[in-house]
Formats: C-alpha cells, structure tokens, sequence
C-alpha cells in the first residue's frame, strides 16, 4: 500500500462526514434506530435468559447506534474545530474512543453476560 492510497484511506475513517457513501449509510441507519432500540428493549423483557437471537439484536443496536454517535461526532468536529492540528487530534481521539467503547459492548453483550445466565 502506497502512503497516498493510506492517506486516502485514513482521511475516509477520520472524516465520515465528508464522503457521500458514508453520509448514505448514517441516513439509512437513522430510519432504524429508534425500531432497533425498542427491539433491543423488547429483548430484555421478554428474553430473561440472553440467547443467541437476543445476543444478536443487541450487537445490532450497539453497532447502530456506535455509527451514529462516531458519524455525528466527526460532523461536529467539522464544523466547530478549524485548527488543523486540533482537529486531526480530535478525530484520532473520536475514532479510538468510539472503537473501545463498541468493542467493550459487543464483549459485555457476548462474554460478560453468558457467566450468568447459563
């Protein structure tokens, strides 16, 4: 991989809201969040045991709602930070946060929860 492809590929992940595929996907996850969350919710009081099925909706919810807190994050960042070197430091903050807090849900909802429900 060549710096420039890098660079290219680093300045999508950084900055979401400045390419159209990404600004697409945030809209059409929009349209499912708040459906995604009531069945997230649904599960929790109908399914006491934490099954698989369950386990699933809710890493669905989680990564929605991830993408969508990451993606209006950068769109801030955009608009209110202009200093360049603040800026990239942001984002690099934005990315790495969001990236620990949904890999510590998916690791809660998958590991933490099993120990006490079987």
């Amino acid at each position: 991989m060549t710096y420039t492809s890098y660079r290219f590929i680093m300045n999508k992940i950084l900055s979401p809201d400045k390419y159209i595929p990404f600004l697409n996907m945030y809209h059409k996850a929009n349209k499912g969040l708040i459906p995604i969350i009531g069945l997230s919710g649904t599960c929790n009081v109908v399914d006491k045991s934490v099954t698989i099925p369950s386990k699933i909706i809710h890493s669905i919810t989680i990564a929605t709602i991830s993408y969508h807190s990451y993606f209006s994050c950068s769109s801030v960042i955009s608009d209110y930070i202009k200093h360049n070197r603040v800026e990239l430091l942001s984002r690099t903050i934005n990315v790495k946060s969001h990236g620990i807090a949904f890999i510590g849900f998916i690791w809660t909802i998958w590991n933490y929860n099993s120990q006490y429900n079987e």
